[in-house]
């Protein structure tokens, strides 16, 4: 088992009704299936075909991960994942 910390923003946040958390994942997790273990199934993926939405960023250890790199990255002990939705404003 290895620890991680997982960062939540904007309407993650408020769904996981916390801003981050401490958690243990075993050996050669990737990132999709700890992604999976979340409580917050509706927030990151489509419904229909368990996708990651496009409209949800990950970044690990401040790096921003593509979405079909989830699938074969694994998280590595002290890792920081945060998940952020697309914010509304710019210009």
């Amino acid at each position: 088992m290895s620890e991680i910390r997982i960062q939540y923003y904007g309407s993650i946040r408020a769904a996981a009704q916390k801003s981050e958390e401490q958690m243990d994942v075993s050996a050669n997790m990737t990132v999709y299936q700890l992604l999976q273990q979340l409580d917050l199934q509706d927030e990151l993926f489509e419904s229909e075909n368990k996708n990651i939405r496009e409209d949800v960023t990950i970044l690990i250890n401040g790096n921003i991960i593509n979405h079909e790199d989830t699938l074969d990255l694994n998280i590595q002990p002290g890792d920081i994942i945060a998940l952020l939705p697309i914010f509304p404003g710019g210009g």
